[in-house]
C-alpha cells in the first residue's frame, strides 16, 4: 500500500491527525488580514470624503442656482371711507342747511370732508347732502357713496344718531345723557313744521304764528333751567341747534330744508 493510500486510510478512519498551519503561517495570515483591513478602511474613508465633497459642491450649486426670493407686490393703499358733505351751495356760509350740518359736526365730533356735487344721485335736492365714501377727488371714486341724509335737519339728526350709537357702544358711558332721543326728534319736527314757517311769515309782516311758537320754546327753556328745550346734561342738543339757527337766520329761512 502506498503512502498516499495510507494517509487516505488514516484520514477516513479517523485514526490519523491532520496537521494545521504552523505558527509562522498564522502570523503571516494575521498580518495580511490587518493590511487588508487597513486598506479597506482607508478606501472607505476616502470615498466618504469624496462623497461629502460632492454633496457640498452640489449644495453650493443648488444655492448658486436658486432664484432670489422676490418681494411681493405692494398692496394698494385702502381708502378709508369718510363722512362727506356734498351739494354745498355757493352761499354755504349763510345757508341754514349747511350751518346745521357744520354745527352737528362740531357738537358730535364727527368730521365732515368735501363731498363735491351729487346732483346726479339726488336731482331733487337743492341743499347739502350727507354721504359716506372716499373724499372728493380721490382716484377710487371720491365724492360718491351712499347718501345717508339730506337737508339741514336730516343731516343734523343723522350725525346725532351716529353719535348716539357710539355712546351706546361705549359700555362705560351708558349712564350719560342720550345724544338723540324721541323728545329731540319731536323738537326737530316742531322747528320744521311750526317755527320755520312762522319765522318766514314774520319776515312778511305776520308775526302772530311766530309769537305763539316762541312761547312754546320759552316755556320749555324755563322748565329746563333756561339752557335747553330738552334738558339733560348737554346745554346744546340737536333740537337746540336747529331752533337757534332758524331764529338766527330767520330772514333767509324758507321751507326747503
Amino acid at each position: 500500500m502506498s503512502n498516499d493510500d495510507k494517509t487516505n486510510t488514516n484520514n477516513e478512519g479517523g485514526g490519523g491527525e491532520s496537521k494545521g498551519p504552523s505558527k509562522k503561517e498564522l502570523k503571516k495570515l494575521a498580518k495580511k488580514a490587518e493590511k487588508d483591513a487597513a486598506k479597506a478602511a482607508a478606501k472607505q474613508g476616502g470615498g466618504g470624503g469624496g462623497s461629502a465633497g460632492g454633496n457640498t459642491g452640489a449644495a453650493d450649486k443648488t444655492k448658486a442656482g436658486a432664484a432670489k426670493p422676490t418681494s411681493p407686490p405692494a398692496a394698494a393703499t385702502a381708502v378709508t371711507p369718510e363722512f362727506l358733505l356734498a351739494n354745498v351751495p355757493s352761499d354755504g356760509a349763510s345757508d341754514p342747511c349747511t350751518l346745521k350740518a357744520c354745527m352737528a359736526s362740531v357738537l358730535f365730533s364727527i368730521s365732515l370732508s368735501n363731498g363735491g356735487a351729487c346732483a346726479d344721485e339726488l336731482p331733487f335736492v337743492r341743499g347739502p347732502a350727507l354721504l359716506y365714501g372716499p373724499p372728493a377727488g380721490d382716484s377710487s371714486g371720491g365724492g360718491s357713496g351712499p347718501v345717508l341724509a339730506f337737508g339741514g335737519n336730516g343731516i343734523l339728526k343723522a350725525l346725532a344718531l351716529l353719535a348716539e350709537r357710539a355712546r351706546c357702544n361705549d359700555h362705560g358711558n351708558v349712564e350719560s345723557a342720550p345724544v338723540m332721543s324721541a323728545a329731540m326728534d319731536d323738537w326737530l319736527e316742531f322747528e320744521r313744521c311750526r317755527l320755520r314757517p312762522a319765522v318766514a311769515a314774520a319776515s312778511s309782516g305776520d308775526s302772530k304764528a311766530l309769537e305763539s311758537a316762541l312761547k312754546v320754546v320759552e316755556t320749555a327753556l324755563e322748565s329746563h333751567s333756561g339752557v335747553s328745550v330738552v334738558g339733560g346734561n348737554s346745554p346744546l342738543t340737536a333740537a337746540d341747534a336747529a331752533i337757534s339757527l332758524t331764529l338766527l337766520h330767520g330772514p333767509t329761512i324758507d321751507d326747503r330744508f
